[in-house]
């Protein structure tokens, strides 16, 4: 299909849940752009940053359940709305947060509910019914959104810094992307869409007459978590999932400390590199969304999965003081490496499992939480008690142990 036409077929509702995902991508880079002025004013260890990403991973892997459960439940239109009410509470109190303990807490609550607004999207992506030809590339759009909101945050960031002077002032000017979301959420062509929405029905609820219609219907019941955390085929995909995590979340919250504090860049150089790195992704997602291609999606895993091991390889074993136009290039490719992994991920496991659309959503959000959580405890514990350029290396052996993996997860679906 050509780009004009994907973009005629685009519900309108589609768009503003991309905006949606924008200003999330936009919040979610803050607190690593923003984690030297924090560290200054809060007096934090890198063991606090990462106590602080647990926090995230931790609201995140709550959110993603939440959201994967809750969407069959309920209505769309008032339980995005009940989501963007909890989101703006949260982010309020991170402004007036009087201490870390309360950041934790709301960061948490932020995190449960934007994630659950995530699961929530990819559940009314599909009960779009636009065919399965869109739906990687409508699932490839909501990465698009957050791409552009994680490329402007250093942007962002630096811009308020400069004018206010306050690590707390990008986080209050949030609100204007929020307001707009929520404007955009309430117009008719917003409402009639959600109005419109096929939910997922009970199979129990069902009328069967026939054996053979029961056996049908059977075959289309929404597995269970466990089962589909346990299924064979998705086994290498959650490995991936954790890695994938780990790096692109790593990356997020101690790129700058690694280049400004180990490698000897200004802070506001290497906010820039982390803005690369963002556009890196950005960049691929546009072109998975956007622009039709034969490659399929095995041959895009496995060697971009390689282009972002050779990039991220770099960054681990780059001297000090690299020349800054070198970092940002590297940055970017290893942006390109990553940026498309969730999508690919989830459409090959949703081909296996269509009716478990939301579930397979929440799970593959979960494992890159995971990852997070991970980066958190790993790169945290090494930049405290060794140092801050052998927690970084860990990154680059995450990416290399997701290329691996994604080798192994399609040879394993090759020979079966």
């Amino acid at each position: 299909m050509k780009t004009q036409d994907f973009i005629r077929q685009v519900p309108f509702l589609a768009w503003v849940l991309m905006l949606a995902t924008l200003a999330f991508g936009l919040f979610g880079n803050f607190l690593g752009s923003l984690t030297p002025e924090l560290s200054s004013d809060l007096n934090l260890s890198p063991k606090d940053i990462g106590h602080l990403m647990m926090a995230v991973s931790t609201g995140g892997a709550v959110g993603a359940f939440l959201g994967g459960d809750i969407a069959h439940r309920f209505r769309a239109a008032p339980l995005m709305l009940t989501y963007f009410g909890i989101i703006a509470l949260s982010v309020l109190g991170i402004v007036f947060a009087p201490t870390f303990f309360w950041i934790c807490a709301c960061y948490f609550v932020y995190s449960v509910t934007s994630t659950a607004v995530f699961t929530l999207a990819h559940s009314i992506m599909t009960m779009l019914n636009l065919g399965s030809e869109l739906r990687p590339r409508l699932l490839a759009l909501i990465d698009v959104g957050f791409s552009v909101g994680a490329t402007l945050s250093p942007l962002w960031v630096t811009l308020f810094l400069v004018a206010f002077d306050e690590w707390r002032a990008p986080i209050a000017l949030f609100f204007i992307p929020l307001c707009v979301i929520v404007l955009l959420l309430t117009r008719p062509q917003s409402r009639a869409t959600l109005a419109n929405l096929t939910p997922a029905s009970d199979p129990m609820d069902v009328p069967v007459s026939t054996t053979a219609e029961a056996a049908s219907v059977t075959q289309k019941i929404s597995a269970s978590y466990l089962d589909l955390i346990r299924a064979p085929w998705a086994k290498w995909a959650w490995i991936c999932g954790v890695l994938i995590g780990f790096v692109e979340w790593g990356q997020t919250y101690w790129f700058v400390i690694y280049a400004s504090t180990d490698r000897g860049l200004i802070a506001n150089t290497a906010r820039v590199a982390l803005a690369a790195f963002t556009g890196g992704m950005l960049s691929v997602r546009i072109w998975q969304a956007f622009f039709h291609s034969h490659v399929s999606n095995e041959r895009r895993l496995k060697w971009l999965g390689v282009l972002g091991s050779v990039m991220f390889m770099a960054l681990a074993l780059m001297p000090k003081q690299m020349d800054a136009w070198l970092v940002y290039v590297v940055n970017y490719l290893g942006g390109v490496g990553i940026g498309v992994v969730f999508p690919l991920l989830l459409s090959q496991l949703i081909d296996r499992a269509p009716e478990s659309t939301s579930k397979l959503s929440a799970l593959l959000m979960l494992t890159i939480l995971l990852g997070l959580q991970c980066a958190g405890v790993v790169v945290g514990y090494l930049s405290t008690h060794v140092n801050v350029h052998v927690g970084y290396a860990m990154i680059a052996l995450a990416m290399v142990g997701f290329t691996a993996g994604v080798w192994r997860l399609f040879a394993r679906q090759s020979s079966r």
